[in-house]
């Protein structure tokens, strides 16, 4: 019988007055891959900052290698054998690849000295191990999300760890990333390293784990087996209810064109052209996840191209920075930083209404109390919540809500084309489907958007059209209507 790494015995934690974990139980052993899914907000973020001791736990108890798990911030859990994966922080940036898996820390993250020319060829067998191609002497700032991640996985594995606790890392990987993550976690598990993969969509290391746990309200609902493994079964679990998210999209699109890129070139776009109409909603994915980066930051000003024009309802665009992207009606969401544009010292409303009240403002100071009292009457006619709640405090709303304030943020100020980056990252199920309302309704309201993403199931629930980019370049384009019978398969050939 394997050894048991993790167990955790009726644990409770309130935060704010809200219960986030419920007489929760839970074991792993040694070997094992355990995905944890369940919509947000269900209690399991917060089990992996517990797990990462940036957490303490109200009542229950913890056991991890057999010993009473004390929560404690001075002591890194790395120490324990408890390597964690975060979306953010995962690598001290300005060290090399090398410096990232073989440094020794003490308990005042300072480190002793050590051969370079040592680790360097270490890193390298490594890399050869686990077919990576990445370079030892790389800074960690210069690495994708993922590749960093997958240096702290070669990490947990040099160090020896028990156990490592993802927590919610994958929703934007394109699919040779996931394919890295889940070959690296194989190894892993042959090398007696247990994982909590901790998820808010069911994805790729589902379908490899060893146990599905379903998470809801806080409490331990279910448990699933491969044997038992079935998606829309799943699906039910974690919703609570029978769930099917079919639903017919109406298309906006109208003949006139309100964003268009002519023959571009930067470091990774290679001659991309391409329109986007009044109330359409185009997606780009991008296979390598390099491109849409340069995109993303030449349509807000932040970055620059060598060749190729910009327009913007047919004039010239060239945006000096954001703001400047911003008051040519250009809007701008990204999904993994939704939640830094949500000021908590401001009301709901508050937060809904700022930048019409700073576009409308004289001076950029100066605010014209008319049109203030008139944005705030239209907000409460848009926003679904009551009229007492918008002017409480957003810190402690769902994620649903932070969305709803963010997207009729840019219902009210109706910018001319909206850049979204990755809009579904780490939403559930249900939240991508308010998400698709939301979008509709911009689009009815004559806003051109662009989605820039990593996966094509994501953008299928929403666009008019797909561009699907490759190498830089415009490899395929897909109508709406041929998501359902294009060969998804041979696009990642």
């Amino acid at each position: 019988m394997k050894k048991e790494v993790l167990r955790l015995e009726h644990v409770y934690k309130d935060i704010q007055g809200y219960r986030v974990l419920d007489d929760f139980k839970l074991n792993i052993f040694k070997g094992e891959i355990v995905s944890l899914v369940g919509l947000s907000g269900c209690g399991k973020t917060e089990l992996g900052e517990i797990l990462g001791s940036n957490y303490s736990f109200d009542k229950g108890r913890i056991l991890f290698d057999e010993k009473p798990y004390k929560i404690d911030r001075k002591i890194p859990t790395e120490k324990l054998g408890i390597f964690s994966l975060y979306n953010r922080n995962i690598l001290v940036p300005q060290l090399s690849v090398a410096e990232n898996i073989f440094i020794i820390w003490k308990n005042n993250y300072s480190y002793i000295s050590f051969s370079k020319k040592k680790v360097i060829n270490q890193t390298k067998l490594l890399m050869e191990e686990f077919n990576l191609n990445i370079k030892p002497d790389k800074t960690a700032e210069e690495l994708s999300i993922a590749e960093q991640q997958a240096v702290k996985l070669i990490k947990a594995y040099v160090k020896q760890a028990k156990l490592v606790v993802a927590n919610d890392i994958a929703s934007s990987y394109t699919i040779d990333e996931m394919n890295m993550i889940i070959h690296i976690l194989k190894k892993l598990k042959r090398s007696d390293i247990s994982t909590l993969w901790i998820s808010t969509d069911l994805d790729e290391v589902t379908k490899i784990s060893d146990r599905v746990v379903v998470m809801r309200e806080g409490k331990n609902v279910k448990t699933v087996y491969p044997q038992e493994y079935n998606k829309d079964f799943l699906m039910d679990i974690v919703v609570g209810r029978e769930f099917s998210k079919t639903r017919e999209r109406h298309s906006h699109t109208q003949d006139t064109a309100v964003l268009s890129l002519k023959n571009i070139h930067t470091k990774y776009v290679h001659g991309l052209s391409l329109n986007v109409n009044k109330g359409e909603i185009v997606g780009v994915l991008d296979i390598e996840n390099k491109a849409k980066r340069d995109l993303e930051k030449l349509l807000i000003g932040e970055g620059s191209r060598t060749q190729g024009h910009m327009y913007l309802n047919d004039k010239k665009y060239e945006p000096k920075n954001l703001q400047h992207a911003l008051r040519h009606g250009v809007g701008y969401v990204r999904g993994d930083l939704l939640e830094d544009s949500i000021f908590s010292k401001m009301s709901i409303l508050d937060n809904i209404i700022l930048p019409v009240i700073k576009k409308t403002s004289r001076f950029k100071f100066l605010v014209n109390t008319k049109i203030e009292r008139f944005v705030k009457k239209e907000c409460l006619n848009i926003v679904k919540t009551s009229q007492s709640e918008v002017n409480n405090s957003p810190s402690s709303v769902d994620s649903t809500l932070k969305h709803q304030i963010v997207y009729n943020r840019w219902l009210l100020f109706n910018p001319k084309v909206l850049i979204c980056v990755e809009p579904f990252v780490r939403a559930d199920v249900l939240l991508k489907l308010e998400l698709t309302e939301a979008y509709e309704e911009l689009a009815k309201n004559e806003i051109g958007m662009l989605l820039f993403s990593v996966n094509l199931k994501d953008l299928t629930l929403i666009c008019d059209r797909i561009i699907i980019l490759k190498n830089g370049k415009a490899a395929y384009e897909i109508e709406k209507r041929n998501f359902k019978t294009f060969a998804k398969d041979k696009i990642f050939i």
